[in-house]
């Protein structure tokens, strides 16, 4: 039983009080396969619990618990519970000159399969995509705290595991070089894994938090780019046997991902802006 929401489900924001400001606004927080949210970084002067203390948490299921089990016994005799869903909407497929990360969630959400699992450590580059994809079908797998190269592993485990559906790994360029490895394993397995790496050159969430710090004389600076040299992206993923391709608009992006979700096998794309 297919039950439509009154409104699409919503992503918590990133920063604690913005988070803070949005868990407010309700009496009750339901957890169900997790445990209430935390700040990943601590602030001088703000909270790291980020739930307001005068809003009531129920552990429905901690992470340990079958979330799929405890939504039904807390409805018992009331009804069959039903599957949330949002409205199916796609948007067009941009042919932008330009590629940015509004291009990029713009072309995933027009293209991605229905049904495809999509893992996201693209953290600040594809921060629309959650919205972007609200009415396709599609399952998520994300963090639960920093980008430090989740992605490519997640995306072949994902991969093993659901061999009849395409998965699509949007990763940030930095963390992607904490696990590149992973790429070998999806090539060996011919395991159906398109990868767009998101590529703007830089650790992006920290450069942000070194300024949020009160560090500006660190933000900006060889800790936090990686344009001294560029990572060559695609002849990294050819050593490891997996083909890729360099794009550097939005009508490319769309090609070259049009082109692997029908192609069986594992892909690399490097967006660059």
């Amino acid at each position: 039983r297919t039950v439509p929401l009154a409104r699409p489900l919503q992503k918590l924001p990133y920063f604690p009080l913005q988070v803070h400001e949005v868990l407010g606004r309700y009496r009750t927080i339901v957890a169900i396969g997790t445990d209430e949210p935390y700040a990943m970084f601590a602030y001088p002067g703000e909270p790291r619990r980020l739930t307001p203390d005068a809003v009531e948490v129920i552990a429905l299921a901690g992470p340990d618990g079958d979330a799929h089990d405890a939504p039904a016994r807390r409805v018992g005799a009331s009804g069959e519970p039903g599957v949330a869903s949002n409205a199916a909407t796609r948007t067009t497929a941009p042919d932008d000159p330009s590629l940015d990360p509004r291009t990029l969630t713009l072309a995933v959400s027009a293209l991605l399969p229905d049904h495809a699992i999509l893992v996201d450590e693209s953290q600040t580059s594809g921060g629309g995509l959650w919205d972007a994809l609200a009415g396709v079908p599609h399952d998520v797998l994300g963090l639960t705290g920093g980008a430090i190269g989740a992605g490519p592993p997640l995306a072949t485990g994902a991969a093993f595991a659901a061999r009849d559906r395409r998965v699509l790994n949007v990763q940030g360029d930095g963390s992607a070089l904490y696990s590149a490895g992973a790429w070998w394993t999806q090539a060996r397995h011919g395991l159906d894994v398109t990868t767009v790496i998101a590529s703007n050159r830089k650790y992006f969430i920290p450069d942000v938090e070194l300024g949020r710090a009160g560090r500006r004389d660190l933000s900006g600076g060889p800790l936090t780019t990686l344009d001294h040299p560029a990572v060559d992206f695609v002849s990294l993923a050819r050593g490891y046997g997996v083909p890729g391709v360099r794009v550097e608009s939005a009508a490319e992006l769309s090609s070259a991902l049009a082109r692997s979700f029908a192609t069986e096998g594992p892909m690399l794309i490097d967006a660059c802006w």
